[in-house]
């Protein structure tokens, strides 16, 4: 069953938007492992290891996100494969800049919790959107 876009529901991103958003977030995800490691360099005395590791600090922000991008949190151990996880980083990011909508389909156990809407500019495409009332 497929119902209206509900009037105070934002307007899915178009297309060019969310492209910038997800270079954006990928930029995020790729950076944050190394930034964290900078940033603790200097507390532990210019150790030759880095603490935390930057692969461990990958899998903990991959865990978190893959959960709201219909992957399970295991999944995040996709993302520190060579070039194999850029491909994972790219899915994470394009399906982040798109949330709170989905135009991809739910995995079955999350599949009650979202209703498929009308896409306002594509008559036809999938769209879904978090029904607030499901649990």
């Amino acid at each position: 069953m497929v119902v209206d876009l509900p009037a105070l529901a934002p307007q899915p991103r178009p297309a060019p938007l969310r492209w910038v958003y997800t270079v954006l977030i990928m930029a995020a995800l790729i950076g944050l492992p190394w930034a964290v490691s900078e940033a603790t360099r200097p507390l532990d005395g210019e150790a030759l290891v880095d603490w935390p590791p930057p692969t461990l600090v990958l899998l903990i922000v991959g865990a978190l996100i893959a959960r709201r991008v219909s992957y399970r949190w295991f999944d995040a151990f996709l993302l520190v494969i060579p070039l194999f996880g850029l491909i994972y980083v790219w899915r994470f990011a394009w399906r982040l800049a798109f949330l709170p909508y989905r135009d991809w389909p739910p995995r079955p156990d999350e599949a009650a919790r979202w209703v498929k809407v009308a896409h306002p500019s594509s008559p036809g495409a999938g769209l879904y959107l978090v029904n607030p009332a499901a649990r």
